[in-house]
């Protein structure tokens, strides 16, 4: 019989979890993820006069408008079910928030489907098991698959996790639905899902002829229909914005001339600002995982599951279901056309390759675990008994490995350059303690120790102790959120005092959050930042020793105010030589050279806060001569 209050003791864990590692974000809403930065043009939903003379989004194709029943939608065709959720979604409630809170709805989906799929492999133990282990691993991953950051690539892992649910009990109306909606949601993530259903449903009869079960392939080739018609459909859609927008000036790219190959591109080598190749294979955009965090969970899930397989064998392995397996070969093919792409055909047509490697490593890791953990746990001890010698001697050597470094460590000149390793040990040696500790939870349940006086103060004593190794592990393995500082907050707050249709350009990283917290244009931006001659007019203009470059630059390009940070004119930062991504940085360095008596720090100021200005364009033909 099942036991669904064991469920529900998961989802009230999860949540407490979520809410742990979400709460410092959820008190301040400028704590976000960056790449939520995207999503400013949501405010329209709200406000459809807003961002009329955009020039980030609405200029291209990254969003396309539709008339639904007489209301306007601001739709992007790669995502459009989540862009259609969250728009409509921001006529309620700022984007912002909405994001944060994603988490709330993304953590119950994905732990009762995961309970019922230990309860339906095994029983309710491996289900409590199986859906502990992913709030616990997803909560500390980095952003690239968090659910934490309510972004189209946080519905990754929940939309595999119940195509997965679907395919493992052999439910193909579902996984064909499953495979419409991964295309609606983040198109990305169709081809992985579509080779995981056919590596799923590929069989063979005892003649070896290539036979999938006929209830699986009229809703497959539906699912697969509907998505690509979709696709199609929106890919294909006219662009027309809601306020017509022409341009006040061409604004060239810098390849529209000359189109290089990716490889050979400065924006995606180091010191661009979208790296391809950071340590490849392994780290990077192009590599097998995107962060140092992907990598640290992966490396965890490969030293528990190496105990687990010394424990249980070979029925550790077999015990995971087949489309797991799928997923995982799905991802390294994915990966690899991906990286074809990019290297040969210099083409992000198929994304980047990381997204699909990440995915499925994560994926099988927790599978491999979680669905073995009971099991493991009850074989422990009496493994432990029979090789107490080993474990002896792996536990001196990770003792002695320990203590080396840190001895090193302290006799070198800092920086060392066993800071890094030593980073590392020590958290993979948290995360390790977290898990084993707080198996007493399961020897108690898997194993019904006797609720002696004893066993129960034990049992508190290690969960007690281990929940700070385990907190403290949730807070800082996740990618940091955005955190302005103070002046950076008082800009924003400023900026949106102002005019609907004002455009500001400045200092490119000061640019970045406007859009998103004051609701007001900006010219370029630090993140993926376009229009690039702009950026270098800006830069020229602003290291110009008299007011007449400002002037003809915000003349020529509608903008209605200047902000730039006054340290970035000081001698220390000027030396640096460090302005912005290439290729631009370059291209500024000779703008700066040999130039002393800039004007821009002299004009006068309708906002200051800290060493962040604001500086109105109307202003600056009564400036001729500032002193």
């Amino acid at each position: 019989m099942k036991n669904n209050h064991l469920l529900t003791l998961s989802i009230i864990i999860t949540m407490l979890l979520a809410l742990w590692v979400q709460a410092p974000s959820l008190v301040d809403k400028y704590r976000i993820t960056i790449d939520v930065q995207n999503f400013y043009w949501t405010a329209r939903a709200q406000e459809p006069t807003l961002f009329n003379r955009d020039l980030i989004y609405m200029v291209g194709r990254e969003l396309v408008e539709v008339d639904l029943f007489g209301g306007r939608l601001f739709l992007m065709p790669n995502s459009l079910g989540y862009s259609l959720i969250f728009f409509l979604g921001s006529t309620l409630l700022d984007y912002v928030w909405l994001s944060k809170l994603a988490v709330f709805v993304l953590m119950p989906l994905c732990v009762t489907y995961l309970f019922k799929l230990g309860q339906h492999l095994k029983d309710d133990v491996t289900g409590l098991s199986l859906s502990l282990f992913f709030a616990f691993f997803i909560l500390a991953s980095a952003e690239s698959i968090s659910l934490t950051t309510g972004l189209q690539r946080a519905f990754t892992i929940p939309l595999l996790i119940v195509l997965l649910y679907y395919l493992i009990k052999e439910q193909y109306w579902p996984v064909g639905l499953m495979l419409f909606v991964c295309a609606l949601i983040y198109f990305p993530i169709l081809p992985l899902a579509v080779l995981t259903t056919i590596f799923s449903l590929i069989r063979f009869d005892k003649k070896k002829t290539l036979s999938p079960p006929s209830a699986a392939i009229l809703p497959f080739m539906l699912g697969l229909t509907l998505s690509g018609v979709a696709a199609a459909f929106f890919f294909s859609i006219d662009s027309k914005l809601y306020i017509p927008y022409t341009p006040i000036a061409p604004l060239p790219n810098f390849n529209d001339n000359v189109k290089l190959p990716i490889l050979h591109d400065p924006r995606f080598q180091a010191g661009g600002y979208a790296p391809m190749f950071d340590v490849f294979p392994i780290l990077g955009r192009t590599g097998l995982f995107d962060t140092g965090t992907d990598l640290l969970n992966v490396l965890l899930f490969m030293l528990l599951g190496w105990f687990i397989y010394q424990v249980l064998g070979r029925s550790a392995l077999q015990r995971v279901p087949r489309p797991v397996w799928g997923l995982l070969l799905a991802g390294l093919i994915m990966y690899a056309a991906s990286l074809f792409f990019i290297v040969v055909l210099s083409s992000t047509a198929l994304y980047l390759p990381s997204r699909y490697s990440r995915s499925a490593f994560f994926m099988v890791g927790f599978f491999i675990v979680g669905l073995n953990w009971v099991d493991f746990i009850n074989q422990l001890p009496r493994w432990l008994i029979k090789n107490s010698r080993v474990m002896r001697m792996v536990v001196f050597f990770t003792i002695s490995l320990g203590l080396t470094l840190l001895i090193a460590n302290g006799l070198l000149p800092q920086p060392s350059p066993f800071v890094p390793t030593i980073v590392l040990l020590g958290l993979l040696l948290s995360g390790l303690l977290t898990v084993f500790g707080t198996t007493a939870i399961f020897w108690l349940i898997g194993r019904r120790i006797k609720a002696n006086q004893h066993n129960f103060f034990l049992t508190l004593l290690i969960i007690l102790l281990t929940m700070p190794v385990g907190a403290n592990y949730l807070r800082t393995l996740p990618t940091p959120t955005l955190n302005p500082s103070a002046s950076e907050r008082a800009l924003d707050e400023f900026v949106a005092t102002l005019p609907k249709d004002v455009m500001i350009a400045g200092d490119p990283n000061l640019m970045t959050a406007i859009p998103l917290f004051a609701k007001r244009m900006v010219l370029f931006r630090r993140l993926h930042p376009l229009n690039d001659y702009a950026i270098l007019d800006y830069f020229e203009a602003k290291y110009a020793e008299s007011p007449q470059p400002l002037e003809a630059f915000c003349q020529k390009y509608g903008v209605t105010h200047l902000a730039f940070d006054t340290t970035t004119f000081s001698p220390d930062y000027l030396a640096q030589k460090n302005f912005f991504h290439e290729p631009y940085n370059h291209a500024i360095i000779q703008f700066v050279k040999g130039k002393k008596n800039f004007v821009f720090p002299k004009l006068s100021p309708i906002f200051r806060h800290g060493s962040v200005v604001v500086v109105s364009c109307a202003e600056l033909g009564h400036e001729q001569n500032p002193q």
